[in-house]
């Protein structure tokens, strides 16, 4: 604040005395410099005892409830992947190691952070802890080159600029909103998207502007896809939480009332993985159920220019209401095993389905019509002519990259070796699919096990583990993965590289009008990666 000084600010000094006027007037008095104003720091907040608004540009808060609590458990977790690494976690070690000071501030307690728009503030965070020595507390904020405001035990350590928005919403408001058990930070995603949909457009733009003719509808369609998502969601939540067993990352969505994204969630029941539990084991899995009929014409029409690229202009419209038959016709769960390994690729799936005719009549539909493109960037063939397997028929799809198609096509294909075969059929009440390796020999495997001769074999113990709990947490989807085994095959290994008990995961689920995804790590896992 520039303070000035004004000798007769409020009127006041001696009057002039009057001259003669035949007396000859007094030369001015020689100019002086004017007095250099004085530059006063702006006065930090006063904090009111009434719960505060909320700026209108926060859009991020982070919070921890306890720290000692957070290492005890990192610590735990690093220790049993790496026994006696998890003593590098714990907080003395942390303080000796970098030289921070806690001396001041109460870690019992809760650790809360608050983020305004960084478009608009330079410095824009500010971090709320208790206070458990004053003084201590004072002299770390002015090493740090921060300021401080101090209500009722708690102190609000920042820029000035971003305390002078920040602090009154973050000391009242803030402190008094209970945090969550575990640490967690919660992105106003409806705010930063009002603020900022003319600079996401324009991203879109040069994005799509500066990728190759043939790709740039696709990009731009992708793209702003997404982005239609995002504008659906109030908040993005994202939590950790950490044992001494398990590591897992949740990303909540919650959209907005009335939204797609809100009719998606409402569509969504737990999955019973039943069909998962049939194929047994493998590296990875995937399985579960996913309603996507709210939103299965906005998926067809985002994937229209991929069609048209894929298999020509002119069988886009026609694979796309084939497509649009799925949601009726396979409505109830699904299951795929995938099998990676240098220069191979192999993918087998069952889907379940009470209409069978309808959906083997949509998959030689769509079979022909892609086996017909003109002007796509594949070269395919569709044969029908197998003999059947225990009655059920098979059609065989086989596809090439076009001469013409982008390098990126060309290098895809290479996991097939050049050529992907992918083979479909329809076995009592399930369709089935296989792509890659020998396609007709994962379809009878499949045809086995969707008309099984007599009682399947129990599933993997690490399936089984890991099916149960994704049942008891209430999952939809689940992707599961044996990571050390995965890798070891990646690296031209046939063996795992432990003897997995559980599988490392990603899930999908809803709970309370959220939309959660999860990835989950056991440490059992993470300690077979490391030699």
């Amino acid at each position: 604040m520039i303070v000035g000084t004004l000798a007769a600010a409020c009127g006041g000094g001696a009057k002039p005395t009057a001259t003669p006027s035949s007396a000859k007037p007094a030369e001015p008095p020689p100019a002086t410099a004017a007095p250099l104003a004085a530059v006063v720091e702006a006065p930090l907040p006063t904090i009111p005892d009434a719960p505060q608004a909320a700026p209108a540009d926060l859009i991020a808060e982070a919070s921890i409830a306890s720290l000692p609590q957070l290492t005890v458990a990192l610590s735990g977790y690093v220790d049993a992947v790496r026994p006696g690494m998890g003593a590098l976690i714990s907080l003395p070690t942390i303080t000796a190691q970098s030289g921070m000071d806690f001396s001041g501030v109460d870690l019992t307690r809760p650790i809360r952070a608050f983020a305004l728009d960084p478009s608009t503030h330079g410095e824009p965070v500010v971090v709320v802890v208790a206070i458990a020595d004053q003084a201590a507390l004072a002299r770390q904020v002015e090493a740090l080159g921060m300021r401080m405001v101090e209500h009722g035990g708690w102190a609000a350590i920042g820029p000035i600029e971003a305390l002078r928005d920040l602090a009154p919403y973050a000391l009242t408001t803030g402190v008094a909103t209970t945090p969550p058990a575990r640490p967690t930070v919660t992105f106003a995603t409806a705010a930063l998207m009002a603020r900022h949909q003319a600079d996401i457009d324009e991203s879109i733009a040069d994005v799509a502007a500066a990728s190759p003719n043939s790709q740039r509808d696709l990009i731009a369609s992708s793209l702003r896809s997404y982005v239609d998502v995002l504008a659906q969601l109030s908040q993005v939540e994202l939590s950790l939480d950490v044992s001494a067993t398990h590591a897992t990352l949740e990303l909540a969505a919650v959209p907005k009332p009335g939204s797609g994204v809100a009719a998606f969630v409402a569509a969504q029941r737990p999955g019973t993985f039943g069909l998962l539990e049939k194929l047994g084991g493998g590296d990875i899995l995937a399985g579960g159920r996913v309603d996507t009929s709210t939103m299965f014409t906005a998926m067809v029409e985002m994937s229209r220019p991929f069609i048209a690229m894929t298999y020509g202009p002119a069988n886009a419209d026609k694979i796309a209401t084939a497509f649009a038959k799925w949601p009726a016709l396979l409505n109830g769960e699904q299951a795929m095993t995938v099998a990676v390994t240098p220069g191979a690729f192999a993918m087998a799936g069952l889907w379940d389905t009470t209409r069978g005719a309808e959906v083997q009549a949509m998959l030689l539909d769509f079979l022909k019509l892609a086996s017909d493109t003109r002007g796509g960037m594949i070269e395919a063939k569709v044969d029908t002519k197998r003999a059947p397997y225990r009655n059920v028929r098979f059609a065989i799809f086989t596809a090439r990259p076009a001469a013409d198609a982008p390098a990126d096509v060309q290098v895809g294909y290479q996991m097939f070796g050049g050529t992907m075969e992918a083979g479909y059929a329809v076995a009592g009440k399930s369709m089935l699919m296989a792509m890659g390796a020998d396609p007709v020999a994962q379809l009878k495997r499949l045809t086995d096990l969707a008309l099984p001769k007599k009682a399947l074999p129990k599933p993997s113990a690490a399936l089984a583990a890991t099916l149960a709990t994704a049942r008891q947490r209430g999952d939809s989807y689940l992707i599961a993965v044996d990571v050390p085994a995965l890798v070891t095959r990646m690296q031209g290994g046939t063996e795992a590289a432990t003897s997995a008990t559980e599988l490392s995961t990603m899930s999908i689920a809803t709970q309370g009008g959220r939309l959660l995804f999860r990835t989950t790590l056991p440490a059992s896992q993470t300690a077979g990666l490391i030699p």
